[in-house]
């Protein structure tokens, strides 16, 4: 976690799942966070503490986006750690994180296109769904409907029969 997320002058805090508090700055969730910025979430108790479910290498990354710094790359990130930072980056509505998750992402499907896929499949990011149902392509329907939960099956195979006929 980076000196940003830690500041003395900080006005709001959040325990992790892990019970690590992370001090924030409540304009800089206000203004660059869709769903930490909601009266719901930033109301808290007379302490000014807000538990969040996430480990606190999850969310201390995270909120690096939230301050006008140079964010991280995430390129050193392994893949389950990517895709812990992508799903909390899509459920607080980080904006200025998105698209570094993305092409991230992006860049991993050829190793992780189902996970990928069932992620993206979550949070209706249709330009990762595209680019991992052509990867998923490659394998019989009947492998790939295996790898999916059942709600995810209608979802690809159209997907699926859509870039297929588009590219006949």
């Amino acid at each position: 976690m980076g000196p940003t997320v830690n500041t003395s002058d900080s006005d709001i805090t959040i325990c992790s799942g892990d019970g690590v508090l992370l001090y924030l700055h409540r304009t800089n969730l206000e203004a660059i966070s869709g769903a930490l910025a909601a009266p719901e979430f930033l109301s808290t108790s007379d302490d000014n503490v807000v538990a969040l479910p996430e480990s606190s290498e999850i969310l201390g990354t995270v909120f690096l986006f939230i301050y006008p710094n140079r964010h991280p790359s995430l390129r050193d990130q392994d893949f389950e750690t990517l895709l812990e930072i992508s799903d909390a980056v899509q459920k607080y509505e980080i904006f200025a994180a998105m698209n570094t998750c993305e092409t991230r992402l992006m860049e991993a499907i050829p190793m992780h296109s189902t996970d990928i896929l069932l992620h993206a499949l979550r949070h209706n990011l249709t330009d990762i769904i595209n680019e991992s149902v052509l990867a998923l392509c490659r394998l019989p329907v009947v492998q790939t409907a295996e790898l999916l939960q059942p709600i995810d099956v209608l979802p690809w195979v159209s997907a699926a029969m859509i870039i297929w006929l588009s590219n006949y």
